[in-house]
């Protein structure tokens, strides 16, 4: 059963996400339910890479900082994408 969400998105990336889903001909709705998928299946590559990077530092010893930033980098950005929705 689908449910519907009140989503609040500044009119210049709701725009772009519109854009995308025409150029991919799909519907508005489509478009940000397979972002969010993605996204979900993203996250959980990435905490599965960094739970075997701490529970095996020899093999992954290069790759852990690399990781580490990369986490952190993408919890900035969702945090600022977070504040900007706040901010609407």
């Amino acid at each position: 059963m689908a449910v519907k969400v009140l989503v609040s998105l500044p009119q210049e990336f709701l725009e772009d996400i519109d854009r995308i889903a025409s150029e991919e001909h799909r519907s508005r709705s489509e478009f940000i339910r397979e972002a969010l998928r993605a996204y979900m299946e993203i996250r959980q590559v990435r905490k599965l890479r960094l739970k075997q990077t701490a529970d095996h530092p020899a093999v992954y010893g290069d790759l852990s900082l690399e990781l580490a930033a990369w986490d952190i980098a993408s919890d900035e950005a969702l945090e600022n994408f977070e504040k900007k929705l706040d901010n609407t």
